[in-house]
């Protein structure tokens, strides 16, 4: 099987690196597979000191990532999505810790978990179709960690539909709240990513790993912080009888019935 996460160095800019997820027939879920080798990418690339910037995307031109739900459901879901969670908690972290800024060349849907990715990179370039959501809740299992991503990246009100209501937001939706650069033709996300890969690498490296270090250290102590215990939350939220319906109703293809 092809690697879950490609890694590539980019020709014209020295020290840009671009990791692309590489499950475009499941949209690129962020299953325990694809997170354990991002997660590995994400490290090499920390510990290279000629590294300057990365551009992260996923490949095909449907997703950029959605939550790992589109997988076969089995009987061990609980403990299976309790890893995933675990692991994705551990990329969120690390993003936030990165000495190098990372761009999402966002090419396709960005749902659940995949919207929280890419929304903890510093730069988000979008293609014009591209739609942004939650739907965890919907499936019994509220979205602890994405939403608390969100939760600094745009309005409460906004949050909440989302969350909530799993209200999905186009592009130039949300160019228009901040929380992405720029949106521009399916055609011209990585080349866009990749301009501003070009300014970054024009940049002092050691100016820019310094001020990241210092600038970041106490938000992110913070907010690895609460991403720790939210981890800690979501044992309880996938053994709730809820999470299981949500399980069993996606296997069964049918609505789930909630308890009150």
């Amino acid at each position: 099987m092809s690697p879950a996460v490609l890694v590539d160095a980019h020709a014209e800019h020295s020290g840009v690196f671009t990791l692309t997820l590489n499950r475009a027939k499941t949209r690129n879920a962020l299953k325990v597979e694809v997170l354990q080798e991002l997660l590995k990418q994400l490290k090499r690339v920390e510990e290279d000191p000629k590294a300057r910037a990365v551009v992260l995307t996923g490949s095909g031109d449907t997703a950029f990532s959605v939550w790992g739900d589109c997988e076969p459901i089995t009987e061990n879901i609980q403990s299976e999505s309790y890893e995933s969670y675990e692991l994705y908690a551990r990329t969120l972290k690390a993003i936030a810790t990165m000495s190098v800024p990372i761009v999402a060349a966002i090419n396709g849907m960005a749902l659940g978990g995949g919207f929280g990715l890419a929304m903890m990179c510093d730069f988000a370039v979008a293609a014009d179709d591209v739609e942004f959501g939650a739907y965890e809740l919907s499936k019994g299992v509220f979205p602890l960690l994405t939403a608390e991503v969100l939760s600094t990246r745009m309005p409460v009100k906004i949050l909440s539909e989302i969350v909530y209501l799993g209200y999905r937001l186009p592009a130039r939706r949300a160019v228009e709240l901040g929380f992405v650069n720029k949106v521009v033709s399916s055609s011209e996300v990585l080349p866009e990513a990749y301009r501003i890969c070009g300014r970054l690498t024009s940049l002092p490296s050691g100016a820019m790993r310094l001020g990241r270090e210092h600038a970041t250290s106490v938000k992110t102590r913070n907010f690895i912080s609460r991403i720790d215990d939210l981890t800690r939350g979501l044992r309880d939220a996938l053994v709730h009888e809820d999470a299981k319906e949500g399980a069993l109703a996606t296997l069964e293809r049918r609505p789930p019935r909630w308890s009150l």
